[in-house]
């Protein structure tokens, strides 16, 4: 239970800083470029499922019934450290996706 509680914590921490990354630069690229928000909004749509789904599909390493508990806590650890940190680096890809917007007339 710790270490999905540790990474948990770490994911948000993740989250934190690169989500506000990610709007710190759409925010930045939002006064001279147009449609910046709107961009940012389809590219978390498409990139948060996109993580999430990347965090299900990993390899982790088989664990057998009744042993392998320090392999069991590893891929518990893992998960919880990616599903926490997905929406935060959505964000951030986000983010660097409005550059791409045209600039305002």
């Amino acid at each position: 239970m710790a270490a999905l509680a540790t990474g948990g914590v770490l994911g948000l921490i993740v989250t934190g800083i690169s989500g506000g990354m990610g709007v710190a630069l759409t925010l930045r690229s939002g006064k001279t470029r147009s449609h910046a928000w709107r961009i940012f909004g389809a590219v978390c749509v498409i990139v948060l499922p996109l993580c999430i789904i990347a965090v299900y599909q990993y390899p982790y390493a088989p664990v057998s019934p009744g042993s392998d508990y320090d392999v069991a806590t590893k891929n518990l650890f893992l998960q919880a450290l990616g599903y926490c940190a997905s929406p935060g680096i959505a964000a951030l890809g986000a983010g660097m996706a409005t550059w791409l917007a045209p600039r305002k007339p």
